[in-house]
Parts: C-alpha cells; structure tokens; sequence
C-alpha cells in the first residue's frame, strides 16, 4: 500500500455499533454493510459502540481489501465494510489508487457516494 495517503478531510462520529479500522463507516456511524453508502473510512482502530470514531470523509485513506482490486476500479463495501469492485447497481464509495489482495490495505480516493450505471 501507498503509505503517504492524505486524509483530506476528517470527522469524528460516535461509533452506533463497533467498527474496524480502515473500513467503509455509514453516516449513523456503523461499518457500512454490503453495497451500502459510505460517508468515508474509520482510521481509529476498532472503535466499540460508544466510542469516538475518525472518519476521512474527502482525500484518500487506507480500506482493508476484501477481495482482489486493481488500480482504477470504482469500489464499494462488502458485508465487513471492506473495499471491493463495485458492480453494476452498486453504491461506489471511491476508487482504488493500486490494486490490493485480500486483506491487504488499499489506497482508496473517498468520494460521495453514487450508482454504478
């Protein structure tokens, strides 16, 4: 992974249920479920229901992959708010700056969320 990623923007929300770090996090402050809309990614390591929560909201952050990403593809959550390829219909969270395995963090440039066509 590119490690001089830049949180353009920042927030802190309070966690409504627990959430890892670097995984897409929902506007109720939740880590986003499958295709769901992202408002950006946690960087605060597995904050807990209650807990402060950063979330880079514009800029680019690391996103655990959740399967394989090539650079450019257009990515959305899995069900464990991971960074994927999104498919036709679904929500597109941002868009990968490298490609990633499984597992591995991926450079993601954070965007507002909208349909893949």
């Amino acid at each position: 992974m590119n490690t001089q990623y830049n949180p353009g923007h920042t927030i802190t929300r309070i966690a409504s249920a627990p959430v890892g770090e670097y995984r897409f996090v929902t506007a109720a402050g939740a880590q986003a479920g499958a295709g769901a809309a992202a408002i950006g990614v946690s960087l605060t390591a597995a904050a807990a229901a209650g807990a402060s929560l950063t979330v880079v909201t514009g800029g680019t952050a690391p996103v655990i992959a959740g399967g394989a990403i090539n650079a450019g593809d257009p990515v959305t959550s899995d069900a464990e708010g991971r960074a994927v390829p999104a498919a036709t219909g679904n929500v597109i969270n941002g868009v990968a700056l490298e490609a990633a395995a499984l597992g591995e963090p991926v450079e993601v440039l954070i965007g507002a969320p909208a349909a893949k066509a």
